[in-house]
């Protein structure tokens, strides 16, 4: 449990990144403040699953809901700080890329190697497609869990949601630069329907359109 929550603080804070110059440090504090109630959220789930409920500071998905809420909010606020007067997409992407995948890369061959080296244990079953390592490849392997076998290690959904939303950055920038108010009624029409009528079997928490609305 302390590994997998070091884990997705890690991944917080390497998705969390804009610039040294363009920091703003009353949106650092708030950020910290989201990861903070999605550690406790992690430490609440253990203690239920592991001693007793009764141990529990509140309910483990309310505070990851707002821990994560929030953190989306304010990472989309930086970028948009961030990218207020400048904006190159090529450039972007890039920033986005290495401050992303070289840690997780990293990262996953140090936890696998430790797996396999240390604890003898090979972490796949023999069921695994080969060609879901292409999923790994792209960060999306802890996204598409649900539906696909993968080769996920570390990084959860949250860091291929993370990726779809850079991803669609630059048009949800262009659309709320072009007319504000038109995209803020389109993200609440969107809020709306996908509360009412969302049948995926995604948890709905993990599709990316409901955290850019709320966003």
């Amino acid at each position: 449990m302390i590994v997998r929550t070091i884990q997705n603080v890690k991944i917080l804070l390497m998705t969390g990144r804009i610039m040294k110059s363009d920091r703003l440090f009353y949106l650092d504090c708030a950020r910290a403040v989201a990861i903070l109630l999605i550690i406790i959220a992690h430490y609440n789930d253990h203690i239920k699953t592991t001693v007793s409920s009764g141990l529990m500071f509140f309910d483990p998905k309310i505070a990851s809901a707002i821990g994560i809420s929030l953190f989306i909010i304010l990472s989309g606020a930086s970028l948009f700080v961030s990218s207020k007067n400048n904006f190159d997409i090529l450039t972007f992407y890039k920033k986005r890329f290495f401050s992303i995948f070289p840690l997780f890369y990293t990262t996953y061959l140090f936890w696998f190697l430790m797996l396999t080296i240390l604890f003898n244990e090979y972490p796949f079953p023999p069921d695994r497609n080969p060609l879901s390592f292409i999923f790994t490849m792209l960060g999306l392997d802890g996204f598409l869990l649900y539906k696909i076998k993968t080769y996920y290690l570390l990084g959860e959904w949250f860091l291929g949601l993370i990726i779809i939303m850079y991803i669609l950055f630059p048009a949800i920038r262009y659309l709320f630069k072009k007319n504000r108010m038109i995209t803020i009624i389109v993200s609440i029409i969107i809020s709306f329907l996908t509360y009412y009528f969302y049948n995926l079997d995604m948890a709905i928490i993990r599709f990316p359109p409901v955290e850019y609305s709320n966003s």
